[in-house]
């Protein structure tokens, strides 16, 4: 005998029973009989709990009895909770309208073990049916354990409960989303059967979020999109799901575009990652491809002290407009688009394709519009469009500048395909006055059924359940974390902490314990972040040891948030097609000198190292104050990885200054260089020079001559480690495959 359930009924029955604590919850597993003695659920249906004294006959009900009465512990031994019969028969009449069985009944034990007590032990069970216990201790999940019975009133016996792979069963996703899902498998299976084109098969996989994997055929990178960095814990645990599920490393990698990416999935796999993300109210479509990808933002955007107003319902907006709409599907190019609600640049808006600061004008809400701007190999800072959008204008004026680069943009040459270059081809003044001339076109033009509108709301405090969250003396270490990771919202009385993930990953536990600590201590705010880390909002100052308490456990309270030692990188050589070197390894070992030469400088303010694998710059090399891209070199004839190394980006609102290049270093040399670096800004800069300023007084002629010692390498055979890629125990290859961002 064994029970079988989704780890989506899981992952809701966490949820439930945590809610239910200090009292009694109960309900009915709703599924089907199976040959073999197996149940299988396909959801938990929550019942009313009733309170009845035990020495009635008759049972006096007290509907609001857990309200007036307390929990088990308080009236054990003159009351007993039981399940609303009323309720338990029309569970089971609905069930029975699906086709589906009562496959056995749930309840919590609140502060005791999930064994049957004395009162479940004298209650009656159909035979076959599973009884589930789910103990609750201090409010937290502990454990569930299934028990059954050969006949009504013989002893218990414990069965195994067993996960399904597959997606739930039970939601109702919408018909678009079904139709991809089905679209999906038989396009698979077209592709393994020879019926489709391979060319043809690689554009519907990237425009769906699927993402070839570096000397892979049948694995993939599936790219889950987070609107403007907005997660729910239940989406997190969805996030899960799928990375335990389908990703062999059970971790996931968050990336500058506040997406999660899972690698080496299996093609075949791909549609049930659509599901369960879709039942959580999540997609990969768009995440790749030539498309309007995900809509990024000011994660603080709400609740910092500088907000101009919250951009969130506007990133929202745009992001539903855009998601499967045909203006999106087949653009020359991947089309970014960023929102920034303060007068810092967090946003990072000059380096957008389109990107929208917030302003009020004469009580007016609206815009200061950028376009133009990218990194890549041949970076350029966007340029003003517009000195004021009203808000009213901001989806037709997106949609405005979606069509001209649809119908102008350079479908030849994909190297020269960004709006970039039609911005600079027509130059600045043209592209303004062809602009103004298409957006008139396009509000003349509105059809009936376009809705431009934007529910605007305000994002207001969490409501805690009473009592849920204890007050708790911090472990070691919180008041750095506290100097490092958190600042007051501009609502009194809160704060936000950043969780460090270093190198952007996240294993499948963590997820589930961000989840669960967010849920119960900041009401579920969660944001994820360019710097690759997340944000937990709306905690409250006296919750923060609880929170750094929380997150210690997980192996989440890594100190120095947007520090020196917080590291952008993207995935690199591990994974990513085009990628020269391992850039994730290469942050693993700069981030090994703050343990080891620079730990005093580990919490340093305003230094940033972005890393990047190739010249594409998807860990942003061009505008860290530290930059570095992969590339090789020929030592001897032997190609020997290197990063060429730049010097002091940043990005303001309408200004970015790209790095200047200081040379290529040895990839194994790359972290000393590091640190000469640091030491000579600590020991040069005049008291409240930043790093910028520091480098704009000493110049590139400075830098160079810092590192000059770190460009060459002793022979191979004096030290042939110093020729391998960091991670690597072997000869370095320059395997670089051809890449699918501009497929």
């Amino acid at each position: 005998m064994s029970l079988v359930w989704s780890s989506s009924v899981r992952d809701f029955l966490r949820q439930w029973s945590q809610s239910c604590y200090p009292y009694e919850g109960c309900g009915v597993l709703v599924g089907r009989f199976l040959p073999g003695g197996v149940r299988q659920v396909y959801r938990f249906v929550p019942l009313p709990n009733l309170l009845r004294e035990k020495t009635t006959a008759q049972p006096g009900v007290l509907e609001a009895a857990r309200d007036t009465l307390g929990s088990r512990a308080d009236t054990e031994g003159e009351f007993e909770f039981v399940m609303n019969p009323a309720a338990f028969n029309r569970a089971v009449l609905d069930a029975e309208k699906e086709g589906l069985d009562l496959v056995g009944v749930l309840h919590t034990h609140p502060d005791h073990p999930a064994r049957p007590s004395a009162t479940d032990a004298a209650q009656p069970l159909l035979a076959g049916w599973s009884n589930v216990i789910v103990s609750v201790k201090k409010g937290r999940f502990e454990e569930a354990r299934s028990w059954f019975r050969d006949e009504e009133s013989a002893p218990f016996i414990e069965e195994p409960i067993e996960l399904m792979k597959e997606p739930s069963m039970s939601s109702t996703l919408p018909a678009s989303v079904e139709n991809e899902i089905r679209q999906a498998e038989e396009n698979i299976r077209a592709l393994k059967t020879g019926k489709m084109e391979m060319d043809d098969f690689r554009r519907f996989r990237l425009n769906n979020g699927i993402y070839g994997i570096r000397n892979q055929v049948d694995k993939q990178m599936v790219r889950i999109k987070v609107p403007f960095g907005k997660l729910t814990p239940d989406q997190l645990e969805a996030m899960a799901d799928v990375t335990e599920t389908f990703a062999p490393s059970k971790i996931g990698h968050f990336t500058t575009r506040q997406n999660l990416q899972i690698h080496m999935v299996s093609l075949e796999d791909t549609p049930k990652i659509i599901r369960r993300l879709a039942e959580a109210d999540l997609t990969p479509r768009e995440g790749c491809g030539n498309t309007v990808r995900n809509i990024t933002a000011n994660p603080y955007s709400g609740v910092h002290p500088d907000d101009v107003f919250d951009v969130a319902p506007y990133a929202d907006a745009a992001f539903k407009f855009f998601l499967r709409n045909p203006l999106s599907q087949n653009l020359p190019r991947k089309f970014k688009i960023a929102f920034e609600s303060t007068p810092t640049d967090y946003a990072l808006t000059p380096i957008h394709d389109m990107a929208f600061v917030a302003e009020i004008r004469n009580g007016v809400r609206g815009f200061r519009t950028y376009v133009g701007g990218g990194l890549g190999a041949t970076p350029q800072v966007a340029i003003r469009l517009e000195e004021f959008t009203p808000a009213d204008l901001l989806m037709p004026t997106i949609e405005t500048v979606v069509r001209m680069f649809d119908r102008f943009g350079d479908r030849a040459d994909k190297l020269h395909a960004r709006i970039k270059f039609l911005v600079k081809k027509w130059g600045a003044d043209e592209f303004r006055k062809k602009f103004q001339a298409e957006r008139r076109a396009v509000l003349t033009t509105r059809a009936g059924s376009i809705d431009w509108t934007v529910p605007v709301t305000e994002e207001t405090a969490p409501v805690l359940a009473s009592g849920a969250v204890p007050v708790e003396a911090p472990a070691a270490g919180f008041e750095r974390w506290k100097a490092t990771n958190v600042a007051p919202q501009r609502q009194a009385g809160y704060s936000w902490a950043t969780v460090v993930l270093p190198l952007g990953d996240i294993t499948v536990g963590q997820m589930r314990a961000l989840a669960d600590l967010s849920r119960r201590l900041n009401g579920g705010r969660l944001r994820t972040t360019v710097e690759q880390n997340f944000l937990l909002r709306w905690v409250r100052n006296e919750h923060l040891p609880t929170v750094y308490n929380a997150l210690v456990k997980a192996g989440l309270a890594t100190a120095g948030g947007n520090r020196l030692s917080d590291i952008t990188r993207c995935p690199g050589a591990d994974t990513c097609q085009i990628a020269v070197t391992k850039s994730r390894e290469l942050a693993k070992a700069i981030g090994g000198l703050f343990s080891d030469g620079l730990s005093a400088d580990v919490d340093m303010d305003g230094v940033h190292i972005k890393i990047s694998g190739c010249t594409n710059s998807c860990g942003q090399h061009h505008i860290g104050s530290l930059g570095f891209y992969g590339t090789y070199r020929k030592i001897d004839d032997r190609p020997v990885p290197h990063y060429m190394m730049l010097a002091g980006g940043y990005t303001k609102e309408g200004e970015a200054r790209f790095g200047q290049v200081i040379g290529a270093i040895p990839a194994r040399r790359v972290p000393d260089a590091v640190k000469k670096v640091i030491g000579a800004f600590k020991a040069e800069k005049k008291s409240g020079d930043t790093f910028t300023d520091w480098f704009d007084q000493v110049g590139k002629t400075r830098m160079k001559e810092l590192v000059q010692e770190f460009t060459t390498l002793p022979s191979y055979a004096e030290n042939p480690t110093l020729y391998f890629d960091w991670g690597e125990t072997t000869d370095f290859k320059p395997d670089i495959g051809v890449g699918e961002c501009a497929a």
